[in-house]
């Protein structure tokens, strides 16, 4: 082999390695991106049975070094509690074109500001001809007017707008929702609107955590453990407790929650923040849970891996698993909130 062959297959091969290591490198960085909730992106400490009182366990959920990093892109949203507070969204009933009525499942909601704003399936807003759950998440950029948004009744016995938001002469305002409950409704509830979408199955299980809880409704309204006192009671035992042991953390971007021998639900967001300002929402919906259609805390560590296992080995088997148990939501190709039944 004369001396310009041999010259040209070295060549030849430092050129191949050199594009194999680049196809390496990018490849790493593509599995490495924080494009969803897997595995490789959060962690839960299984063992750590520390956020354990009565019916209930908390585990949280830490983002690793890349989701933790990537926090920064997702920029700043607010509540639904702090839009309706500071009038910076406007939800309204939504007619039905060329008739005198609104529809039950649908609902208008306008961001009237410069901020971003965000909702979350199972936040219940109240007022209208009925109070509502939502059905769906939804991030709402300003400038973009009114958005149709999917929503399911948590309040079977009225059609009609309340005596004391009656205003002569502004039949609009009367039709607007201007509080939101203090929690998100029950994760089983939730599910009824968010996989099953099926309005009979949120009504049937409204009642019967209405009956369990002996809350005195005349209009079936889930908004009614508001004026529990018992229920308000043995929330606020399980309240002080979580809020006493939990320590904030800021990789910290949602939980597990459990009761007995079973999960009763999971939620993880993309950044802390966002995770921050759902807690003081999300917690009580556990809680409820726990205390309605729970037990004593029995669930083994193997149990818990198993369930984990379906949900975060994998975005296939992720996809699989949500199909029937919960849901993942995306804005703008981003992933921004997972939750699961």
């Amino acid at each position: 082999m004369n001396n310009k062959s041999f010259w040209a297959i070295g060549s030849m091969l430092l050129l191949c390695s050199f594009i194999f290591q680049l196809s390496s490198c990018n490849m790493s960085t593509a599995a490495s991106k924080p494009d969803s909730f897997t595995y490789s992106n959060v962690k839960i400490e299984v063992a750590d049975n520390s956020l354990t009182f009565k019916n209930l366990r908390i585990y949280p959920v830490y983002a690793k070094d890349n989701l933790h990093e990537s926090e920064k892109e997702y920029g700043n949203f607010i509540s639904l509690d702090s839009a309706l507070k500071t009038e910076k969204v406007v939800i309204s009933e939504k007619s039905i074109s060329g008739r005198e009525s609104d529809e039950v499942n649908k609902l208008f909601v306008e961001n009237t500001s410069q901020d971003t704003i965000i909702l979350l399936a199972g936040e219940v807003v109240k007022g209208g001809k009925q109070d509502r759950t939502l059905a769906t998440d939804l991030v709402l950029p300003p400038g973009k007017g009114k958005k149709d948004i999917e929503v399911f009744c948590v309040e079977h016995g009225r059609w009609q707008v309340k005596d004391k938001n009656k205003q002569d002469g502004k039949p609009m305002e009367e039709k607007k929702f201007k509080q939101s409950s203090t929690a998100l409704v029950k994760p089983s509830v939730r599910k009824n609107a968010t996989v099953d979408k099926e309005q009979s199955k949120v009504w049937e299980k409204v009642e019967e955590v209405n009956k369990k809880a002996n809350n005195q409704t005349t209009t079936s309204a889930y908004t009614s453990f508001d004026e529990n006192i018992d229920y308000q009671k043995q929330e606020q035992a399980y309240l002080e407790f979580i809020k006493t042991n939990m320590k904030d953390n800021d990789r910290m971007i949602g939980v597990v929650a459990v009761s007995g021998n079973k999960v009763i639900g999971c939620d993880i967001f993309s950044t802390h923040s966002m995770f921050k300002n759902a807690w003081p929402k999300l917690l009580p919906s556990f809680i409820n849970e726990a205390i309605y259609d729970g037990s004593v805390v029995s669930i083994s560590d193997d149990d818990i891996t198993k369930y984990l296992d379906q949900l975060l080995s994998n975005e296939n088997t992720q996809k699989k698993y949500l199909e029937q148990n919960g849901k993942i939501y995306k804005h703008e190709d981003k992933v921004m909130h997972m939750s699961s039944y």
